[in-house]
C-alpha cells in the first residue's frame, strides 16, 4: 500500500480516494491540506458549494478553527450574494486570500464580510484554495489567517495545481464512469476498453509519472508531472487487489462545460470555461492534460468564432456567455 504523504503530494492522493461519501472525501482533504502547511496555526476548513442557481453550500468542515468557524461557513449560503461568491470562488488566482480578492490589502478589516464573519472569531483574513468547475460547482480548501496575508506567488502556484486534482476528483466521484484501462505501476498496459485505445501511450506516460510523483521526494517536479488529467480525457486512480498488487485504473472524467456557443466544440468550451475563470494557459493545460499549444490553438479557434479581437475580449465573452441564463 502507499505510505502516507503529508506534504502537497498527500493532498493529490486523498482527492482520488473514491470510498465513503463526499464528506468523507472532503474531510481526508482537509486533513491532509493542514498537514501539507495550510495550516497558519487557526485550523483549516472547507466546503462543497454550486452557483449556478445563487450560493448553495454543503458538508462544511473544520479542523483546529476557532469556535463558531463552522455555524459561519454555514451562515455563508444564506448572506452571501452571487456575486461577493463568484469573486472569491471564481477568480484568478486559485489560491489567494480574501482581502487580496476582493482587493482590499489593510482595509479587509473594514468589509463587511469581515466584521460579521471573521472578526467575531479572532479572524482578520481568509486564505482559499478555490477548486471550480466551469459549471461553477466546486469546493473550497482554506485557512484562517490571524492578519492580512499576500501568497507568495510560488505557494499559490502550488496549490492552484493540487485544486485541479481536487475538482477532478470530485468531478470522478460523482459522475461514477466505468474504467477505460488498467495499467501496471510501471506503465504496462493490463487492460483496455476501446474508448482508451487511442490515448495508450498518453496513459502510459501518465501512470508512471504519477507513480513517479508519489515517490519523490522533490515534490515541485512531482506535481508538475502528475497532471490533473490525461489526454484531456482521463484521471488515473490508484487500486489495489486482495493480494495487495498495484495497478493503476484511467477513468474517462472530462469537465462538464456550459456549451457558451453553437460553434464551439466541446474542447473549446472547457478551455474557455477555465478562461473566464482567469486561468492562465499553462494551468489549464495542467487542468486538461494538454499542452499549452494546444490549449492556444482552442482559444485561437474560439476567438475566431466569437469574433473576439483580444484575448481580455475573450475573456469578458466567456464571463458574460457563462452567466446568461438559458430562454
Amino acid at each position: 500500500m502507499l505510505r502516507e504523504r503529508n506534504d502537497l503530494l498527500g493532498v493529490l492522493e486523498a482527492a482520488y480516494r473514491l470510498d465513503g461519501d463526499d464528506g468523507t472525501w472532503l474531510a481526508r482533504v482537509v486533513d491532509r491540506a493542514a498537514r501539507a502547511g495550510l495550516d497558519r496555526g487557526l485550523g483549516v476548513c472547507g466546503m462543497l458549494y454550486d452557483l449556478t442557481d445563487g450560493v448553495r453550500i454543503w458538508e462544511p468542515v473544520t479542523r483546529g478553527t476557532p469556535e463558531g468557524a463552522l455555524d459561519a461557513l454555514r451562515a455563508l449560503e444564506g448572506s452571501t450574494t452571487p456575486e461577493l461568491a463568484r469573486r472569491f470562488l471564481i477568480a484568478t488566482p486559485t489560491c489567494s486570500t480574501m482581502s487580496a480578492r476582493l482587493r482590499l490589502g489593510a482595509r479587509m478589516l473594514q468589509h463587511p464580510a469581515h466584521q460579521t464573519f471573521l472578526a467575531p472569531l479572532g479572524i482578520v483574513d481568509f486564505l482559499g484554495v478555490a477548486a471550480t468547475e466551469p459549471t461553477g460547482s466546486g469546493c473550497l480548501v482554506g485557512a484562517p489567517l490571524p492578519e492580512v496575508t499576500k501568497v507568495p506567488r510560488g505557494e499559490a502556484h502550488a496549490w492552484a495545481r493540487v485544486a485541479a486534482h481536487l475538482a477532478a476528483g470530485l468531478r470522478l466521484r460523482r459522475r461514477k464512469a466505468p474504467m477505460a484501462a488498467v495499467l501496471s505501476p510501471t506503465g504496462k498496459v493490463e487492460h483496455a476498453e476501446d474508448s482508451a485505445k487511442g490515448s495508450l501511450e498518453a496513459l502510459r506516460d501518465g501512470a508512471r509519472a504519477m507513480v513517479d510523483a508519489q515517490r519523490t521526494s522533490d515534490v515541485p517536479s512531482g506535481l508538475e508531472a502528475w497532471r490533473a488529467l490525461v489526454d484531456g480525457r482521463f484521471s488515473l486512480v490508484d487500486q489495489f487487489d486482495h493480494d495487495g498488487k498495484r495497478y493503476v485504473v484511467a477513468f474517462r472524467n472530462e469537465p462538464t462545460a456550459p456549451n457558451l456557443h453553437a460553434s464551439l466544440t466541446d474542447r473549446e468550451a472547457q478551455v474557455l470555461g477555465y478562461l473566464a475563470q482567469g486561468h492562465a494557459n499553462k494551468l489549464i493545460g495542467y487542468e486538461l492534460g494538454l499542452s499549452p499549444s494546444t490549449v492556444a490553438m482552442h482559444l485561437s479557434n474560439a476567438s475566431s468564432k466569437l469574433c473576439a479581437k483580444s484575448r481580455v475580449e475573450l475573456v469578458r465573452l466567456a464571463r458574460n456567455l457563462s452567466t446568461e441564463k438559458p430562454s
